[in-house]
């Protein structure tokens, strides 16, 4: 079981899809000047494998807000169309940076 490979290559995909990416556009947008506009980036999962493996009772709970990500996980100066060559970066950052900024210890 490789749970967080195949969480990261649909990550991957669906982020990568079309042209200019799905990454690239929610980019575009988190700049617009109207607040109102700007989506949230999605929130990636990421799981322990070996403590989900060894659980008795499995729950999930998620919600958190992603709107201010960006500059906290990637260079915001890079240019948009750049957005492309750093999907697995962003994918992996954003994977990591709910567990690792809020110390949960899995």
């Amino acid at each position: 079981m490789n749970i967080i490979k195949e969480l990261t290559n649909i990550y991957s995909d669906k982020l990568s899809f079309g042209e200019p990416c799905v990454l690239q556009q929610l980019r575009e947008m988190r700049r617009s000047p109207n607040v109102n506009e700007q989506p949230a980036y999605p929130l990636l999962l990421k799981i322990n494998e070996e403590a989900l493996a060894k659980a008795d009772l499995r729950i999930m709970i998620f919600g958190q807000e992603t709107n201010s990500w960006e500059t906290k996980v990637s260079n915001s100066a890079m240019l948009l169309e750049e957005s492309k060559s750093i999907i697995e970066s962003t994918v992996s950052a954003f994977m990591d940076f709910y567990k690792d900024s809020h110390s949960i210890k899995y």
